[in-house]
């Protein structure tokens, strides 16, 4: 007689929670650089670098990442490009959420915004 022993474990969905937060930064032009005369481009994302499940709530940090396409307003008006990142902290509230559960989380951009202060100056806005 044999005993066959098999391990059966089941997911399920405890809850979802969605939220959306507002980024807000400035970010200097480097001197090396040429100063904006006019954007032409850009695009960034979001990365989830933690997670954390608590009582009721779940903890998520990263950054979001974006490049900014421009035209110069020196050497003759050609292109050229910014990078950056604004990090993150939030904390959402899920009910029926225990302290080491699995989490699966996703982030988007929904509306990105430039203002240029001065020419060596960007004001960074995402939702």
């Amino acid at each position: 007689m044999e005993i066959v022993r098999k391990n059966i474990s089941m997911n399920h969905i405890c809850g979802r929670s969605q939220t959306q937060i507002t980024l807000d930064d400035d970010f200097i032009v480097p001197d090396s650089k040429p100063d904006i005369l006019k954007r032409i481009a850009d695009c960034g994302e979001v990365i989830i670098e933690g997670m954390k499940a608590g009582d009721g709530r779940a903890s998520v940090n990263g950054k979001m990442q974006f490049s900014l396409l421009y035209q110069a307003d020196k050497t003759g008006g050609a292109p050229d490009c910014m990078e950056g990142s604004i990090d993150f902290g939030e904390t959402v509230g899920m009910d029926g959420l225990s302290a080491g559960d699995t989490l699966k989380c996703t982030g988007g951009l929904k509306h990105k915004s430039y203002q240029r202060k001065k020419n060596k100056c960007v004001s960074d806005s995402i939702a």
